[in-house]
């Protein structure tokens, strides 16, 4: 079973969620996705947009959205198909040109599941929307 869940008022700012996301205790580091980004460097890239458009964190409530999928029933040893899913998951969620980081844990937990972080700012300069209906999820 596939689950989905939005997370959209996570309390942590961006630098304690990419700390949550890459920890080593619940994932390795193969398993760290970017897209439209480097999840090595996210922490610098990240900013991009908001740079270009001269908008500070400040001036919006969230600068990420959380979405967190879960393949309840993918055996933990089957790692090297994970990426390529998750990957193509983390794809569907955005519409435009925008930042996706995801970290998928398996370490100490029951469920595969990938924690996704979506920028708030697209590269267009546009604030996150939820495009499709949870059904096309």
């Amino acid at each position: 079973m596939l689950i989905v869940k939005f997370e959209n008022r996570t309390p942590r700012p961006l630098e304690k969620m990419v700390e949550y996301v890459f920890d080593p205790e619940k994932t390795d580091e193969d398993c760290s996705l970017g897209i439209g980004i480097n999840p090595r460097f996210c922490q610098d890239e990240w900013w991009v947009p908001w740079k270009i458009y001269n908008i500070s964190p400040e001036d919006i409530a969230h600068t990420y959205v959380q979405i967190i999928v879960s393949l309840e029933l993918m055996p933990v040893f089957l790692k090297s198909l994970w990426i390529p899913i998750f990957y193509e998951i983390g794809q569907s969620l955005i519409t435009d040109r925008r930042q996706v980081i995801g970290g998928i844990h398996f370490k100490g937990t029951e469920h595969v599941h990938c924690h996704y972080l979506i920028n708030y700012l697209s590269f267009e300069g546009t604030l996150y929307r939820q495009e499709h209906k949870v059904s096309y999820y």
